[in-house]
């Protein structure tokens, strides 16, 4: 058996692909051909394509993973793949695609059927369309066979009707050294396949035809060449001239006329698709494709196509451009009247169905009151100021559509924020859906934030749409949810999610997701899941709502939706509350009724109270059990306990109705059946989640991921990374003294109680003289008594010190002569007031900045005075001039029409101030309570 020993290398360029990745090396891993190898090469992809790459290559060893120094292109990627494949055949694979089951082992038994001397140079193979929702569709390869198939081997020459089938790389495997010695590579630019098979089909002396689909080709929406639109198309007239630079004159006129029809039939194809060339490049296309076609005219063995194509071609003899459009137009209007002739021919049901369709679309514009509404609206000016936010069914502001209206009532409060529903929040502005209110919203709203699939109505110019997942996808979702529900409305709900210039994904699995399901041309926006504010005391009115008693554990248990056929797993109230006596159980189904049992132990459900929403009862329970919802796994990165409960994960599985394996990578612990939920909800012990599912599912969990998601979105300047915490200091503290400057390692409390607020910078105490460390030379005990925050003004914190001589103004122009980009001295405060301590405050910019003082540097590390670090305080930040730019922030200060916002929390130095002079000199609005 010759079979085994053949090695077949599988080579894949991998590049922002990480929604397939993973089906794609599954679909070639789960062959058990023993001598197979795949070669990854990983093209600088800016997504986690790279990173699933690597994951398989530590797992299989079958699995190579290689790397190109940067972005080259999938010609580049193929090319070193190939210098490091030792195969005997090779097959160049897209990322995105599928290997169908059993292709590997059909195909190395279709070169089995040859002694290895004769094998075959290629070996070409069927293939099937993989359409976006989920069906297969035939190739051409059927059509083309229908005439009469090749002999068990035949040349290009032999079978002409070879050039006729897909001219691309993925539907033949080729002998690796026939191929080395070709001396053949891929070209960088679109259509490389076309320079690559012509001239491996041209000069093979031996091809094959094996008739079985061996190759699921995936058309997708977004990301394919072929859909789209850019002048790159042009590339398709540099690909064809060097294809043509490999015919050589061994090869006769039958050869070059079969090449040159392919070629005029491929170049007309592009210039008649909407999606690729435009309106306005396609008069310029048709030119380059008429001089192609006299370019490279074969002469006497030219032989003009007969029907549509042969028109083409006069059309391109004469450069009758005109003559082109005319045919178009009269090509397009036939295919709609002969709908549903069993012949091809005129019908009149086409063209009934042509004027019903057409009437039955001006009725529903005419009739649709909301969308007449939404029409006058959307004729009058854009508001930027209005942004509109929707949640799940309309329903209350809750989850990441709260916490974005949070973030933008923060970073812009000059906004107008509008809410679609009809259950506010007290002092949100709400518009019931349908109502004239939500139309005025909608049509004139710059933002609009939903976290669902909310048709809204046609999207208007420069309107901005943002679609952020509610929760980690661990069910399926979009098309893929589409595909199982079998809903045959893709084309609709694309018509919703092309509209989205936005998509929030909350962890990597999420953008894995979002790839693959969403297939849509929105920018994704990767900050984690943004969380909205919660307190304690909402729990405990949350708990109070739903009656239970003080002391109790709340247990919650809500399953996913199950696909037809599955059943919900068994879940008893009544015994699991027996076995836990101090534990209250409440469990919510799919269709939002609350169950729990009352204290005749009967198990009653009631729709759940309009005051309390799933999202309130995952924050308020002890223990959320659950199974494939995304809410659990959002609670388990947020550090709440959570219980996996999935007796039914193989089935769930293999009816493909989940997204992530959490039983690999549990969030927490996992029960596979009744008994061992109620052992451990008996005992509970804290189990932390798997390393792995932090790595998934938690990796980019960030408290900030809401501002940061409405600064990416609303084009702020995004905020100033944290910085790092100081290294700890070890033993006591040591007074250093240098010549007019006295530091300390670790400052006193009240120093660090003196400088309170929100960003990082260094604590540096200087003296007229070397002195207590808390003060300059004389009185530091007398000035330790007073409060701390006596001697603030308007500039900073002030901290007093001793009688030093060093006043602020000096101080300031000391440090601001000395000051080196990106530190601003508009953008620190620096307090000195005729004392030793002055604090240097603000930020270093954004990565760290460096502040001199005679010698002093400064950085994300603290102040080093002559070799010594001092230690690092927080201290408030606020640009000194309104209007600088904050380099803490990136967010212009006040405008110089409305006084800023008074920093401090306290009022006794305005007090003292009032005292003294009799006014106030305070210009600032102060945000002090009581004043």
């Amino acid at each position: 058996m010759l079979g085994p020993m053949l090695k077949i290398s599988i080579i894949i360029p991998v590049f922002k692909v990480q929604g397939f990745l993973r089906e794609c090396l599954d679909s070639i891993l789960a062959s058990p051909y023993p001598h197979l190898e795949v070669i990854g090469v990983d093209d600088c992809s800016p997504d986690q394509s790279g990173e699933i790459l690597a994951e398989y290559a530590r797992t299989d060893p079958r699995v190579r993973m290689l790397r190109t120094p940067h972005n080259s292109g999938s010609g580049v990627a193929r090319n070193l793949g190939f210098d490091a494949a030792d195969g005997d055949y090779v097959w160049f694979a897209d990322s995105d695609d599928l290997i169908a089951p059993g292709a590997i082992e059909r195909i190395v038994a279709a070169l089995d059927r040859f002694t290895p001397q004769e094998r075959p140079d290629v070996l070409l193979f069927d293939y099937r369309r993989l359409t976006e929702d989920g069906q297969l569709a035939d190739s051409d390869l059927p059509g083309l066979l229908a005439a009469g198939g090749p002999p068990a081997e035949f040349t290009f020459a032999t079978w002409p009707t070879v050039a006729r089938y897909t001219h691309t790389c993925w539907n033949k495997v080729v002998r690796r050294d026939y191929l080395a010695e070709l001396g053949l590579r891929f070209h960088a630019g679109w259509y490389q396949d076309v320079p690559w098979s012509y001239p491996v089909l041209m000069n093979a002396r031996r091809l094959s035809l094996l008739d079985a689909p061996c190759y699921l080709y995936r058309q997708r929406r977004a990301g394919s060449v072929t859909r789209t639109t850019s002048d790159r198309h042009f590339d398709v007239f540099t690909q064809w001239e060097r294809a043509w630079s490999h015919l050589g004159d061994d090869h006769d006129e039958t050869v070059r006329a079969i090449l040159y029809n392919r070629m005029i039939w491929h170049c007309m194809q592009v210039l008649g698709n909407d999606g690729r060339v435009t309106s306005g490049t396609r008069r310029r296309f048709f030119r380059h494709a008429a001089d192609v076609f006299r370019r490279h005219h074969p002469g006497a063995s030219y032989r003009r196509p007969s029907g549509g194509e042969g028109s083409k071609h006069l059309l391109l003899r004469y450069r009758w451009y005109g003559g082109y459009l005319l045919t178009r137009l009269a090509r397009r209007t036939y295919n709609r009247l002969r709908w549903g002739h069993p012949h091809g021919g005129y019908s009149s049901r086409g063209l009934r169905h042509a004027l019903a369709t057409t009437a039955l679309r001006w009725r529903r514009r005419l009739t649709d009151v909301a969308a007449l509404r939404s029409l006058w609206h959307r004729r009058r000016p854009i508001r930027p100021d209005l942004v509109v936010f929707a949640t799940e069914g309309y329903g209350r502001p809750e989850g990441v559509c709260a916490a974005l209206d949070e973030a933008v009532a923060t970073l812009l409060p000059g906004r107008r924020r509008v809410w679609l529903t009809t259950t506010g929040r007290p002092g949100d502005e709400t518009a019931a859906p349908g109502s004239s209110a939500a139309a005025r919203a909608i049509g004139r709203a710059k933002y609009v934030i939903t976290d669902f699939d909310a048709d809204l109505g046609p999207k208007r110019q420069g309107a901005v749409h943002v679609r952020a997942l509610a929760h980690t996808p661990v069910e399926v979702v979009g098309l893929d949810r589409r595909r199982l529900d079998g809903s045959p409305d893709v084309e609709g709900w694309f018509t919703v999610a092309d509209r989205w210039d936005y998509v929030v994904s909350p962890n990597r699995h999420a953008a894995e997701v979002v790839d693959r399901a969403f297939q849509v041309r929105a920018a994704e926006v990767q900050y984690g899941l943004p969380r909205s504010r919660w307190s304690q005391e909402a729990t405990d009115e949350v708990r109070r709502s739903l009656g239970v008693p003080s002391g109790h554990r709340l247990v919650f248990y809500h399953p996913a939706a199950r696909p037809g056929g599955l059943a919900t797993p068994t879940f008893d109230l009544v015994a699991l509350e027996r076995a836990t006596p101090t534990t209250t159980v409440l469990a919510l189904d799919e269709t939002g009724r609350l169950s729990r049992s009352d204290a005749d132990g009967n198990v009653t459900a009631a729709p759940l109270p309009a005051e309390v929403s799933p999202h309130d009862l995952y924050r308020a329970a002890d223990i959320a059990v659950g199974d494939y919802r995304g809410a659990l796994v959002d609670r388990a990165t947020a550090g709440a306990a959570t219980v996996l409960y999935v007796p039914d994960w193989e089935r769930m599985r293999a009816a493909g109705a989940v997204t992530a394996d959490l039983v690999a990578e549990p969030p927490g612990p996992v029960c596979r059946d009744w008994n061992a939920l109620t052992a451990y909800l008996s005992d509970p012990v804290p189990v932390p989640p798997d390393t792995g599912f932090l790595h998934r599912f938690g990796d980019w969990t960030s408290r900030d991921a809401a501002e940061s998601v409405i600064r990416h979105v609303f084009g702020l300047a995004p905020a100033r990374p944290a910085d790092p915490e100081p290294p700890a200091v070890t033993g006591p503290a040591t007074p250093v003294v240098i010549p007019d400057v006295l530091v300390e390692q670790d400052p006193p409390a009240e120093l660090t109680r003196a400088l309170p607020g929100a960003s990082h910078a260094a604590a540096v105490v200087i003296g007229a003289e070397a002195g207590d460390a808390r003060g300059g030379a004389g009185s530091g005990q007398d000035d330790q008594q007073r409060p701390p925050d006596d001697d603030r003004d308007q500039r900073g914190h002030q901290y007093p010190g001793g009688n030093g001589v060093l006043a602020a103004p000096v101080a300031f122009d000391l440090v601001a002569d000395l000051l080196t980009p990106p530190f601003e001295p508009g953008g620190f405060a620096l307090g000195c007031r005729g004392t030793g301590v002055a604090v240097v405050g603000g930020a270093f910019g954004r990565g760290g900045g460096r502040v001199g003082v005679g010698g002093v540097v400064a950085g994300p590390a603290g102040v080093v005075l002559g070799g010594v670090v001092a230690h690092q305080v927080t201290v408030s930040h606020r640009p000194a001039t309104p209007g600088v730019t904050s380099p803490d922030t990136g967010v212009a200060g006040p405008s110089p029409d409305r006084p800023p916002a008074c920093v401090t929390s306290r009022r006794s130095a305005c007090r003292r101030a009032r005292r003294a002079t009799g006014t106030d000199p305070c210009t600032a609005r102060c945000v002090a309570p009581g004043r």
